[in-house]
């Protein structure tokens, strides 16, 4: 069973509040691994150039810097690499990085994950972002991180500083229920936003959390109050011992065809899956359904690889 974090503070806001327990409460169901439920379901390993570094779409390439974060999610698609000993990423490997960006010119986007990115501190992720910088000073930083919803106070005026000094860049973050936009957070949230981040939200669409059409509609329409915009809602991957947390796709594209009607077009996000077996990310509509049968969606990418999803 995937270990266990939570901050003092997320575990103060979730007092009685099982829609934010459950993301981080260990359930005995964890151990129940299916059949089509594997350690790295986005078949990132495949695509890994340099120590840490990812390269599965042209313009883009992953960089996973630390196996560490404030807050273990249960439904995480990373639990097998998540606090497996392979502790923050190393100047050797920032600089193989670096190098492998710099000289490949299709590279015009870098997603800084991992584990979170912001637990690496300031002068960890100061050397790291001015290193990119420098390797290519038009590439484009996104930041995949859930430290200004589980842990707001992590954020000091250090790294508000760093931002405004690389700017622009890009967060993503991962909020799942409205209850998670706290006062506390949409103080950090702002001073992000003034600091040069561009915040966007990549919810994930879990059992018993946000699946149900008014906690979607309240989610969205709280983010952009937020200065968030809503950008994806994710079905859950296939990792190993989430399909208790996982919602069914046929349930997923109802109500994502209910919160079209319920939302204004910038409150709206895309609903998208990670076909499994390496195809890559897609939105999830009719459009990309191949096909299916009683057990399985057959979800096909532009490029005409076919992944089946399971029917749960």
């Amino acid at each position: 069973m995937k270990s266990f974090r939570v901050t003092d503070y997320y575990k103060s806001i979730s007092i009685n509040k099982p829609q934010l327990e459950k993301q981080f409460t260990p359930d005995i169901r964890e151990k129940d691994v299916l059949s089509y439920e594997v350690g790295d379901p986005l078949n990132e390993e495949e695509h890994i150039v340099a120590p840490r570094l990812v390269h599965r779409y042209k313009d883009r390439v992953l960089l996973l810097v630390t196996d560490n974060c404030r807050l273990y999610c249960r439904h995480c698609f990373r639990r097998d690499f998540i606090d497996r000993g392979d502790n923050d990423i190393t100047d050797k490997e920032i600089d193989a990085a670096c190098l492998y960006i710099k000289n490949n010119i299709d590279v015009h986007e870098v997603l800084i994950s991992g584990g979170d990115p912001l637990t690496l501190g300031y002068k960890r992720l100061s050397y790291l972002l001015h290193s990119l910088k420098s390797a290519r000073d038009n590439l484009v930083i996104r930041i995949g991180t859930r430290v200004p919803i589980v842990d707001p106070d992590f954020i000091d005026n250090g790294m508000l500083d760093l931002f405004k000094s690389i700017s622009p860049v890009w967060m993503a973050l991962q909020v799942n229920h409205p209850d998670e936009l706290t006062p506390r957070v949409k103080e950090v949230l702002n001073k992000l936003t003034f600091s040069g981040v561009t915040l966007l939200n990549q919810a994930v669409l879990l059992k018993g959390v946000n699946d149900n059409l008014e906690t979607l509609k309240q989610l969205c329409q709280k983010l952009l109050e937020f200065r968030v915009k809503p950008y994806y809602i994710f079905q859950g991957d296939l990792a190993k011992g989430t399909s208790h947390l996982r919602v069914p796709i046929s349930k997923g594209l109802k109500l994502m065809a209910s919160l079209r009607d319920e939302v204004s077009g910038i409150a709206m996000p895309t609903y998208a899956v990670d076909i499994p077996g390496g195809g890559g990310k897609i939105p999830l509509n009719p459009d990309f359904i191949e096909s299916e049968d009683d057990n399985f969606y057959y979800l096909k990418n532009s490029a005409g690889f076919i992944g089946k999803y399971p029917k749960e």
